[in-house]
């Protein structure tokens, strides 16, 4: 449901993909935790290289594209969570 809600707002060119898995994160308390796979260096029009991930970077529209992992967002799932 939350990627319907996100895919209404934004306009996607490329499917962004996630790992989802579920480990105990020795903390009840502790629903989980998601980050970008990667990050890939770009050269911003005022020549700062900057880290931007993946996800982002698959929705511009480069000529030759970087090469990418196979998921976009890593996210990990506390599966003894009690709420």
């Amino acid at each position: 449901m939350a990627g319907q809600i996100i895919s209404s707002v934004f306009m996607f060119e490329v499917p962004i993909t996630l790992n989802a898995t579920f480990l105990n994160l020795n903390d009840s308390n502790l629903l989980g935790s998601a980050t970008p796979s990667r990050f890939i260096p770009l050269i911003s029009e005022d020549g700062v290289p900057r880290l931007y991930p993946q996800s982002l970077v698959k929705q511009f529209k480069f000529d030759v594209h970087p090469e990418y992992s196979s998921c976009d967002i890593n996210h990990r799932l506390n599966y003894k969570n009690k709420n």
